[in-house]
């Protein structure tokens, strides 16, 4: 897997980073969330190589996507990424 996205970069969303980065198994690990705070931390902490606050510009490219954001987000996120993933995109 060259491109793993993950959106939001919390408890669960950085600690599944975090594993992937230990398995090896993934070149980059972008992680999409609000909060520009929480994703420079994340990025400092080494959880994500790279971050982004545009849901699209996030998934772009993404092999697979992880939707790790609170239950009551969920729906909200799938509508915004509808039309957003390409055809290979694992989510």
């Amino acid at each position: 897997m060259e491109r793993l996205v993950v959106l939001g970069v919390g408890l669960i969303g950085g600690s599944l980073s975090l594993a992937v980065r230990a398995a090896g198994v993934c070149s980059e690990i972008v992680g999409w969330g609000r909060s520009e705070k929480s994703l420079e931390q994340a990025k400092a902490l080494g959880v994500i190589d790279r971050s982004e606050t545009d849901l699209a510009a996030a998934v772009r490219g993404a092999d697979v996507v992880v939707a790790a954001v609170p239950p009551g987000a969920m729906e909200a996120i799938f509508r915004e990424l509808a039309g957003l993933l390409e055809p290979q995109t694992v989510f």
